[in-house]
Formats: C-alpha cells, sequence, structure tokens
C-alpha cells in the first residue's frame, strides 16, 4: 500500500510539475499585446497574440489569401467598443468581439463575430455579427511583428490598423 501511495504521489507531483512548465512554454509563444484609443468618449481596444514574420512570406503564403484567419495567434483577436459607434461606416453596438479576416491581395474582409473566448482555429460563422470589405494597401518597408493599433491614421482619423510584413489595413472608427 506504501509504494503506491508513493508512486501516486510522485506522479502527480510531476504531472503538476509538467502542467507548469508547459503553461509556461505556451504563455512564451503567444505573448498578448493591447492597443487602446479614447475618440471622445468612445474606448475602444484591442488585444490579441503577436505573431512573428521571420524569413516567412506571409500573405498569400504562411496566411493564404481567401481564408479566414484569426488575425493573430493563438487564441482569437478581441476587440471592444465601450458604447455604440460606427466601425467601417456600419453601425454597431458596444460590446465585446473576436476580430477575424479574410485577407486578399487587394481588399479584405473584416469580420467582428459575437463569440468571444475561442481558441483562433475555432470560427463559427452563423455568429458574424458584421462583414465589410476595406482595401490593402501594399507598402515598400516590411514589418517583421503583427501590429493591431486603434490610432489615428495619415488623415487624423481614428482607424483599427492591421499591419504586417509588406500590408497594411485600414477599417475607420467613429
Amino acid at each position: 500500500m506504501n509504494k503506491l501511495f508513493n508512486t501516486l504521489f510522485w506522479t502527480f507531483i510531476l504531472m503538476a510539475i509538467m502542467a507548469v512548465l508547459l503553461k509556461i512554454v505556451i504563455g512564451r509563444l503567444y505573448e498578448s499585446e493591447e492597443s487602446e484609443k479614447r475618440i471622445g468618449s468612445l474606448v475602444v481596444s484591442v488585444k490579441y497574440n503577436k505573431a512573428e514574420a521571420g524569413e516567412d512570406r506571409i500573405f498569400g503564403y504562411r496566411v493564404p489569401y481567401g481564408i479566414v484567419w484569426r488575425t493573430g495567434s493563438g487564441d482569437a483577436t478581441e476587440i471592444r467598443f465601450s458604447e455604440d459607434c460606427f466601425f467601417g461606416g456600419k453601425k454597431i453596438k458596444a460590446g465585446t468581439y473576436s476580430l477575424w479576416t479574410v485577407p486578399g491581395e487587394k481588399e479584405w474582409i473584416v469580420i467582428l463575430n459575437s463569440e468571444t473566448g475561442q481558441y483562433g482555429t475555432r470560427y463559427d460563422p452563423s455568429r458574424d455579427y458584421l462583414q465589410i470589405r476595406v482595401p490593402s494597401e501594399k507598402l515598400a518597408d516590411r514589418r517583421e511583428s503583427l501590429s493591431i493599433r486603434v490610432m489615428e491614421n495619415r488623415r487624423g482619423k481614428p482607424v483599427l490598423q492591421i499591419r504586417w510584413e509588406y500590408t497594411r489595413v485600414e477599417v475607420e472608427i467613429r
């Protein structure tokens, strides 16, 4: 009986240590980034997991054109609006949404989905709240790290900007 107890005890301890180590490794793989912007009384915040390009070509290769992408790595990206507003010219209600995209060479589909908290491969199109088409812009300078920010664009208008590799996509917020 004592031998069985010792075996179970040390098995439990080893499993607990492995669980902690796994949590540390996964946490490093999926570092979370946040961006927040106040637009009058509206506060828009985005939370996403960083992704690095390295030597890879991203859009059209690692992130294929025409297929829904979680717009980050790990968990689905979330965007929160503190009050009703317009996103890409369409009225939306205050709340938190998961952010998905369908990248294309010349334009993207940006999707706000009412389901949140899911892992990034668990997209349910029946829960889509909004889909809008926005142009994508090819840039001369390369960005290694994915960036999803709420900011003012070159014309001074608040936008959600997605920037990675040689691509920039902006969705106006008002």
